[in-house]
C-alpha cells in the first residue's frame, strides 16, 4: 500500500515543521501482538520459541588453504542454548547489573551470542570496531570502565599492547570468528599463559538456566555504542532496551504497511560491522521474525562470493557498496560493444522511465536483459536497504531497474538505533529519505547562521530534531554532548533537512561541518562531496577550504576502471595508477567534469573546485581514504581533522599553485 504523503503534521500550530508517520497514529513500541518483550534478548527468545528448528546463525568454515566452504548453521534452539550457557558462565564473573562488557572482533555467530548473553544478564555491551587503533581501544575500554572483554583471536595481538593501560579489565575471553567453538584460539599465547580463556572452555561444563536470569525492563541500558567520531574522542551513545525493541517494532510495522513483511523465510548477509548500530538493527529485524543471518568471511573483496553462496532475500548496504555495484554493472555494459551494447542501452532507457515514474515494468526487457544482471548479484533479494549516508538518486534508480527489486533509503543515527525515517517502495521519486517510522516525530528548527528557516519557500528548511521511544536519552559520562538533547526529549542531529511537497524529508546540509571562506560565504563540504562524487572519473573526493582562502581545493582518489577507460579513449598507454594520476591531461579532464557538475547541480560560483590533487595509494577496494589508514570512520565518513593533517602540504601546494 503506497501513500501520496510520507508524513502528516503532528501539530498544525507549529508552522508545519513537525511531522509523524502516516503508518500509525500511535508510537509503536512492541513488535508482537501475542507477547510483550522487554529487550533484544527477549525478542530473540520469542522467535526461538516459535521457530526452534529454523536456521538462525551461519558461517563459512575456512580450510587451511583459505578457501571458504558452504554455510553451516546453528538453529534457533541451539543458539538459545549456547546463549543461556554463556549467560550462566558470565554470572560467575562477579558483575553487577549495568556493568560493562566489551566485544572486539569481526561479525560472526559468537559475536551476536555474546551480545544476547550480556543483555540477558542485564550487563551492558560495549562493541569495539575491529579497525580501531590502540589509542582509541584504550579510550573506549577506560571511559566505559570495561571489566570483561571478549576478543576475537585474530585481533588479540593488537589488544595485548593496549591492555597494559586498561587496568579495570579483569577477564579476557577469546573466540573464533568462524564458530562459537574456537579451537584455533586455544593455541594463542594469551590462553597458554593464563591471561585469557577460550569461549569454548568457558561454557564447556555449564548447564543452561533460563530461570536464573534477572527480570529486565524496557528502561534498562543494553549497549553503549561508541561512535567513531570525525573529530575528537569517540562518544558513547547509550542505547536502552526500549530503543531496540521500539525500533524493530516500528520497522516491522512500516514494511508490513507497504506489503513487504519480514518473515521466517528471509535471510541476510552480515558484513557491515556489528559494532555499528545499522547492522545490529538489521539483524534484529531478521531474527525477530525467525529468519536467518549468514556471516561473511571477514573480507569485503570476497563479498560477491558470500552473496552467491548465501543468496539472501534482504540486502543492507551503504552508498559506497551500491555505487560499486553500479560501476561494475556499467563497466560490463560499456565493454559489451556492438549490437549487444546498443540493445542494453535501449533497454535501460525504456525501463528507467518505468522505474522513475512507477509504471509497470517492461517484462520483455526484464527477461532479456535485467534478469541476467539480477541473477549474478541478487538472485533472491526482494528488498535492498541503503543507509548511513545519502544514496545518489541516479544510483538508486539505476540499481532498482537492474536488480528488479525496490531499494529504500533510510535516515538515522546511532542515537536513534539506525533508521527512523525511510522511503517507501513503489513510490515515485529518489534523492530523499521518505517519512518517519511509527515511533518517531521529526521537527525542523531555524538555522539563522546558514540562512535556513522553517518559513522558507517552497519548502521549510532547518536542523533536524528527532523524538520518540527509539531516541537515546543521552551519552555516557559526557555532559557536553548531552546538551544536544532537550528536556522534553528532542535530539538535535546536526543535519539540515527540508520537507518536500510530498512531505518527504530531504537531507541538504550538515550544520557541524561548515567552514567559512575569506569572502564570508559558508560552505558545506559534505553537500559538495556528495555532488562531485557523481563525476565518472572520481572515486572519492575531499573538499577543503578555510576562512583565509577565497576558493576551494580538493584531494581525489580517481575511479580506477574509469581512469583506464580514459587512458584508452585518449590514445595513451596504461602503465599504472600512479602514472595516470600525474598526467596533467587527466587532471584537466577531472576538473572539467567537476565544472560541468557544478553547473548541472546548481552549485554557486564559490563552490567550484579550482585545483585538485590525487591520492594514488589505494586499498583493494580502490579507496585512498579508508578506515584502515584512519581517514574514514567505519561508516565511511571523512575524519576531517585527520585529512587536514595528512594533506596539509598538498593543500598548501594547491593554494600556492593557484594563488593570484
Amino acid at each position: 500500500m503506497s501513500s501520496k504523503l510520507y508524513a502528516k503534521a503532528a501539530d498544525p500550530k507549529d508552522g508545519g515543521s513537525t511531522f509523524t508517520s502516516v503508518v500509525s497514529d500511535d508510537m509503536v513500541i512492541q513488535p508482537y501482538s501475542d507477547a510483550t518483550v522487554n529487550s533484544p534478548w527477549e525478542v530473540f527468545s520469542h522467535s526461538a520459541k516459535r521457530h526452534p528448528n529454523n536456521k538462525c546463525l551461519g558461517w563459512r568454515p575456512i580450510d587451511l588453504d583459505g578457501k571458504a566452504g558452504p554455510y553451516e548453521w546453528y538453529n534457533y534452539a541451539q543458539v538459545k542454548e549456547l546463549v543461556l550457557k554463556l549467560a550462566k558462565a558470565m554470572s560467575a564473573f562477579n558483575l553487577q547489573k549495568g556493568d560493562r562488557v566489551g566485544v572486539f572482533g569481526k561479525n560472526c555467530p559468537a559475536w551476536s551470542m555474546i551480545e544476547f548473553a550480556c543483555i540477558a544478564n542485564g550487563f551492558v555491551l560495549v562493541p569495539l570496531y575491529d579497525t580501531l587503533g590502540e589509542q582509541a581501544i584504550q579510550f573506549v575500554c577506560n571511559h566505559s570502565e570495561l571489566r570483561v572483554l571478549f576478543i576475537e583471536n585474530k585481533v588479540a595481538d593488537r589488544f595485548a599492547e593496549a591492555k597494559v593501560n586498561c587496568p579495570k579489565i579483569e577477564r579476557v575471553v577469546m573466540f573464533d570468528s568462524g564458530d562459537a567453538k574456537c579451537p584455533e584460539s586455544k593455541r594463542h599465547a594469551q590462553v597458554e599463559s593464563g591471561d585469557a580463556v577460550t569461549l569454548e572452555d568457558l561454557i564447556e561444563k555449564i548447564q543452561p538456566d533460563e530461570a536464573s536470569l534477572p527480570k529486565l525492563t524496557l528502561e534498562d541500558l543494553a549497549v553503549i555504542m561508541y561512535t567513531s567520531g570525525t573529530t575528537g574522542d569517540p562518544k558513547g551513545v547509550t542505547v536502552s532496551n526500549l530503543q531496540f525493541v521500539s525500533s524493530v517494532a516500528a520497522a516491522l510495522k512500516f514494511f508490513a504497511y507497504y506489503k513487504l513483511e519480514f518473515t521466517e523465510t528471509d535471510s541476510l548477509l552480515s558484513y557491515l560491522p556489528l559494532a555499528h548500530i545499522y547492522e545490529q538493527q538489521s539483524e534484529l529485524l531478521i531474527l525477530a521474525q525467525g529468519g536467518k543471518v549468514g556471516y561473511y568471511q571477514g573480507h569485503i573483496p570476497k563479498l560477491l562470493e558470500d552473496l552467491e553462496e548465501l543468496r539472501p532475500t534482504i540486502f543492507v548496504g551503504v552508498p559506497r557498496v551500491y555505487s560499486r555495484f553500479e560501476s561494475r554493472i556499467q563497466e560490463a555494459i560499456d565493454q559489451s560493444g556492438g549490437i549487444k551494447k546498443w540493445l542494453i542501452n535501449r533497454a535501460i532507457h525504456s525501463q528507467l522511465e518505468n522505474v522513475t515514474h512507477v509504471r509497470r515494468r517492461n517484462k520483455f526487457w526484464d527477461k532479456l536483459i535485467f534478469s541476467a544482471i539480477r541473477k549474478k548479484i541478487f538472485p533472491n533479494v526482494r528488498l535492498a536497504i541503503s543507509g548511513s549516508a545519502p544514496l545518489a538518486p541516479q544510483t538508486n534508480d539505476f540499481l532498482k531497474m537492474c536488480l528488479v527489486c525496490p531499494i529504500v533509503q533510510g535516515y538515522g543515527l546511532t542515537e536513534t538505533v539506525g533508521g527512523l525515517v525511510c522511503t517507501a517502495p513503489y513510490v515515485q521519486g529518489s534523492g530523499h529519505n521518505g517519512g518517519p517510522l511509527p515511533c518517531c516525530e521529526v521537527k525542523l528548527i531555524d538555522v539563522p547562521e546558514m540562512e535556513y528557516s522553517i518559513k522558507d519557500k517552497p519548502y521549510p528548511r532547518g536542523e533536524i530534531l528527532l523524538r520518540g521511544p527509539a531516541v537515546t536519552k543521552g551519552y555516557f559520562k559526557n555532559d557536553e554532548e548531552n546538551k544536544s538533547i532537550t528536556a522534553d526529549g528532542w535530539f538535535h542531529t546536526g543535519d539540515v533537512g527540508q520537507w518536500l511537497e510530498d512531505k518527504s524529508l530531504q537531507i541538504i546540509d550538515r550544520k557541524k561541518n561548515l567552514f567559512k571562506l575569506a569572502q564570508g560565504e559558508y560552505v558545506s563540504p559534505e553537500t559538495l562531496e556528495q555532488g562531485y562524487t557523481k563525476a565518472k572519473l572520481v572515486g572519492q573526493i575531499w573538499i577543503y577550504g578555510n576562512s583565509f582562502e577565497s576558493y576551494l581545493v580538493a584531494v581525489c582518489t580517481p575511479d580506477e576502471p574509469q581512469a583506464k577507460a580514459w587512458v584508452s579513449k585518449n590514445g595513451k598507454k596504461w602503465t599504472d595508477f600512479a602514472t595516470v594520476c600525474k598526467d596533467p591531461d587527466f587532471k584537466k579532464a577531472v576538473l572539467e567534469e567537476l565544472a560541468e557538475l557544478k553547473t548541472e547541480l546548481g552549485f554557486k560560483g564559490y563552490e567550484v573546485v579550482k585545483s585538485i590533487a590525487f591520492e594514488s595509494e589505494v586499498n583493494e577496494l580502490g579507496q585512498g581514504f579508508s578506515v584502515e589508514n584512519g581517514l574514514l570512520t567505519p561508516t565511511f565518513k571523512f575524519k576531517r581533522p585527520q585529512m587536514v593533517k595528512k594533506y596539509k602540504s598538498t593543500v598548501d601546494e594547491l593554494y600556492g599553485k593557484t594563488a593570484s
